[in-house]
Parts: structure tokens; sequence; C-alpha cells
């Protein structure tokens, strides 16, 4: 009868500990991260001898502290803490916004978006480049080559959208077209470097 009763101590034991570390609020961290597609990638000890969880995504690794219960980034930046995951990702949408705000060709690709939309055809350009992938491939390629070569946007937008009107009569003329453009904005030492 006895081992009836350190049985069941033992398993009243192990289920309350069990359950004290689902409800921890670095387990729940931990799922929330899962659910965010973080995967973790080990275990490092802190100063007091707590284990802290690191994950990654991408190029991102960020740490979550058994300690103080929040989420720190460690790579790229170190940054945080952060309450939680959602915080932490908009930390990282914030930043990568102003990393691409200060890039020259993202302002020039988004001038060319702009003026195509105030002439109506950014919704049909953006469904040829989602189910085309070649056509996407192109556009692309003209807007960088209208970059490189300093072309005003709007001479570059108003190439994309007369690709557009072309590509309604035929893809394969609203390519070549395209491949054109992109020739013919090539600067001249890119030419002899191929």
């Amino acid at each position: 009868m006895l081992w009836w009763i350190a049985l069941l101590t033992l398993v009243a034991y192990v289920v309350h500990t069990a359950w004290k570390t689902y409800r921890h609020p670095a387990t729940a961290l931990l799922r929330q991260a899962v659910h965010m597609n973080w995967a973790a990638t080990g275990r490092r000890k802190d100063d007091k001898g707590f284990y802290d969880t690191l994950l990654k995504r991408g190029g991102a690794v960020a740490e979550i502290s058994y300690q103080h219960k929040d989420v720190r980034l460690i790579k790229p930046d170190e940054a945080g803490p952060f309450r939680d995951f959602l915080e932490l990702e908009r930390w990282l949408a914030t930043e990568e916004e102003r990393r691409l705000a200060g890039d020259p060709l993202i302002q020039y690709y988004r001038a060319v978006q702009k003026y195509i939309a105030e002439h109506g055809l950014a919704q049909r350009l953006f469904e040829l480049q989602g189910t085309d992938e070649e056509y996407a491939i192109a556009t692309y390629r003209v807007q960088v080559a209208g970059y490189n070569a300093r072309k005003s946007y709007k001479v570059v937008g108003a190439f994309l959208m007369e690709s557009v009107r072309i590509y309604a009569g035929s893809r394969e003329f609203a390519l070549a077209f395209l491949k054109a453009l992109e020739n013919e904005m090539r600067p001249i030492d890119a030419e002899s470097a191929d």
C-alpha cells in the first residue's frame, strides 16, 4: 500500500512540474514563435544559470529569456527586450521599411509604380506580374535598367504601361518589347562586359 502512495506522489509531482512548464511565459513565447515560423536552434545558459532558447528565421536570430520572460533579437542587430514575438515582428517590419526607404533603387521602383497607378494600370500590371513569372522578371529588369541608365521614372512607367497594352494582344511580343527596352537602356560598358 505504501508503494501506491509513493507512486501517486511521484505522478502528481510529474504532472505538476509539466503543468508549470507548460504554463510558463517562456514556453508560451516558444509556442508563439513556432506559429510564426521561427525554428529552435539551440539553448544558451545565462549568467543566473537559466537556459534561454535560441530561434532562427531567415537571417534573424532571437532569444527567449527564461528568467526575464521576454524576447531579444541577437542578429542582425542587438535589440530588445520585446514582450513577445508580435512586438518583435512589428519592430523587424519597421526596421526593414526604414532600411528600404533609404535605398535609391526602391525609391525609384516606388515612383514608377505610383506613376503607373496614377494612370490606372497598376492593378492590371500587378495581375500580369502575379500570373506570369517571366513577364514579372522582364518588367523588373526594365526598371533596374532604367534606374541604372538614369532614365526618368515616368519614361520607364510609360514603357511598362505600353507593355501591358501589348500583352493584351500578344504575350510574346510584350516580352520581346521589354527585352529590347532593357537592352536599349543598358549602359555601353555593361554590354562590353557580356
